[in-house]
């Protein structure tokens, strides 16, 4: 009984000890089966329990409705403000995204520009040793621009397509 209205009610053994007029010993003994409850205990524990109504579905509490109105009425108000808040995020990660690419694509493109020059044999060791080093450098640059990290932000930018989706359907 006790980890139930622990549960349902969100409470510690603190508060139950609190609102049952005993030790937080007593109540953490009694969850671990080395005590049992007294009279006291339970007549205030049951109360609780009963209160929980475990019996009826949701939908059926007589308290709850209003708050699921409540609730309704509190969504249907922040769904515009959440809204703008997703459209400006998913416009900044697909520019993002799109900047990713563009980035990705020259730095192979100054990749490929590399190699080729260096494939050519009329190259002085000065020019080599520049372009290896431009090699070397882009080769770093597009381990910051890998393919994971467009994959990721596309991913992100899919969730909140769906984020946004699900909010149209509210």
């Amino acid at each position: 009984m006790i980890k139930r209205i622990k549960q349902f009610f969100q409470v510690s053994s603190i508060d139950l000890a609190n609102f049952s007029n005993t030790s937080v010993n007593t109540i953490d003994s009694i969850l671990a089966n080395r005590r049992s409850y007294n009279l006291e205990i339970a007549l205030a524990l049951t109360k609780l329990d009963k209160a929980l109504n475990l019996e009826s579905p949701i939908a059926e509490l007589s308290y709850i409705s209003d708050e699921l109105e409540n609730e309704h009425t509190l969504i249907t108000e922040a769904i515009p403000t959440k809204m703008k808040k997703l459209e400006r995020s998913f416009l900044v990660q697909n520019e993002k995204l799109q900047a990713m690419i563009s980035k990705r694509d020259t730095i192979l493109r100054g990749l490929d520009a590399c190699q080729r020059l260096l494939a050519d044999p009329n190259l002085n060791a000065k020019e080599i040793k520049w372009l290896n080093n431009r090699k070397d450098h882009l080769k770093y640059l597009l381990t910051e621009y890998s393919i994971v990290q467009v994959r990721l932000l596309e991913a992100k930018i899919a969730g909140l397509e769906s984020e946004m989706s699900v909010l149209n359907e509210i």
